[in-house]
């Protein structure tokens, strides 16, 4: 892969500038406050009474069925969602850093397309599954 020197440099800060703008904010994130003083709780009173929480049903009275559906839902479809986003990402960056090579252009349009008709081809089955399920419910 031949690039400019000139490319490279841009590249390279680029790079650098983005991953350290991640870090900061991964860094930054979270704030370490102590507690303001006169704020502190006696051991032997508890924080909340646990007669308020007897007759709560803790899993909103769903069958292992829907609790197994809902995990599908959610990972699964956050995890395919996440795998589409980065195979668009990867065929957008070849695409436009092709610098006039049509070979490449032309695998990073291809990239872009299949990873289309993938997500397409995901979603569409999870719909049908889901519909058929609930047809037969």
């Amino acid at each position: 892969m031949f690039m400019p020197r000139r490319d490279k440099l841009y590249f390279r800060a680029f790079l650098f500038f983005f991953f350290g703008a991640i870090f900061f904010v991964a860094l930054f994130s979270s704030v370490f406050a102590a507690p303001p003083p006169g704020n502190t709780a006696d051991a032997s009173t508890p924080i909340i009474a646990l007669e308020n929480f007897k007759n709560l049903d803790q899993w909103n009275g769903a069958t292992p069925q829907t609790l197994v559906g809902r995990f599908i839902d959610f990972f699964f479809l956050s995890i395919m969602g996440s795998v589409a986003l980065g195979f668009f990402v990867y065929g957008g960056i070849l695409w436009m850093t092709s610098a006039g090579n049509s070979e490449r252009r032309k695998k990073g349009m291809l990239v872009l397309v299949w990873a289309a008709f993938g997500s397409i081809a995901v979603l569409s089955s999870y719909a049908l599954v889901t519909f058929v399920l609930d047809i037969l419910k």
